[in-house]
């Protein structure tokens, strides 16, 4: 049998995060050698890693809120639900509802490693970037991390970020429940839980993975903008 034929599927980024970077790299006649291995060295790996993950961050977050969008419909239609939340009961999500449910967690959880994984490839570039480009030592991870922080301007999503990720990694497995608040007509403030047991007030808010997502954004612009500074 001859060998198997393979159809590559083409990528179609409509930007590259590093395209200002790359433009000032190109126009620096001291690293043109350098900037030839570019296709070839993992420089190159990290950047297709990053662009891919904060496009997979923003369809989490969209398909994060397809599945919130029809479980407050739910919740919004059933007459019973100011009676369950007045005798404390759980409320039973069912048939395409409770799958809504786990398609959130999945989608939540991917998130929150696929952000932190953007977080710890933007530290390795950075350090990459300065060996190959300007000759400096490579730093530990935590220097790395505390380097790009301080890019970043230290906000607070980062260590949120952090903190989310060893829970759901290597600790706990969120569940959901509603902050109800109290106007008319109510507002069912969707949470995630990161102690399953009943009445936990371990829980996270979903406008903390919108921020960060809005975090990453930002500070994408601005790391590529302190690189820039090192080679224009």
């Amino acid at each position: 049998m001859g060998k198997a034929k393979s159809l590559e599927v083409a990528y179609l980024a409509p930007y590259s995060w590093c395209s200002r970077l790359l433009v000032a790299l190109q126009a620096n006649a001291k690293l043109q050698a350098k900037h030839k291995v570019w296709r070839t060295h993992r420089l190159s790996d990290l950047a297709f890693a990053i662009q891919g993950r904060l496009a997979g961050v923003h369809q989490l977050i969209r398909f994060i809120d397809e599945q919130l969008s029809a479980l407050g419909q739910t919740l919004e239609a059933d007459p019973k639900l100011p009676d369950i939340i007045a005798g404390k009961y759980a409320y039973i999500f069912s048939g395409s509802d409770e799958i809504a449910v786990h398609r959130l967690l999945v989608g939540s959880v991917s998130f929150i490693r696929e952000a932190r994984s953007c977080f710890e490839n933007l530290a390795d570039f950075r350090s990459e970037f300065l060996m190959h480009y300007l000759g400096r030592q490579i730093e530990d991870k935590k220097a790395q991390y505390n380097a790009l922080n301080s890019i970043l301007g230290n906000p607070r999503w980062t260590e949120d970020l952090r903190l989310l990720r060893h829970e759901v990694s290597h600790y706990r497995y969120p569940w959901l429940a509603f902050n109800v608040r109290k106007l008319q007509p109510p507002k069912y403030e969707p949470v995630l839980v990161l102690n399953w047991r009943p009445g936990s007030t371990d829980r996270v808010p979903f406008h903390t993975l919108r921020r960060i997502r809005s975090g990453l954004d930002s500070g994408v612009r601005r790391f590529v903008d302190a690189l820039r500074k090192q080679v224009i």
